[in-house]
């Protein structure tokens, strides 16, 4: 899976899932929202997934976990 990078998500992005998250399952694809923060999320069982905790901290350029749709 190539991974999502920041450059391509903002509010209204549809991202597909791998089959690593507990809230998600693999396939699902989700769009992008925005929280009164400004900070990015996807709807998942929970509740919200907080894109920030899928940086890549290697470079911070890349969603681990997320493919770009549209």
């Amino acid at each position: 899976m190539k991974f999502a990078t920041i450059d391509q998500v903002r509010v209204g992005t549809i991202l597909r899932c791998d089959g690593d998250f507990t809230c998600m399952n693999a396939g699902e694809e989700k769009e992008v929202q925005k929280d009164a923060d400004g900070n990015l999320w996807v709807p998942c069982e929970c509740g919200r997934h907080g894109l920030e905790g899928q940086l890549d901290y290697d470079n911070f350029d890349t969603y681990v976990g997320f493919e770009f749709v549209r």
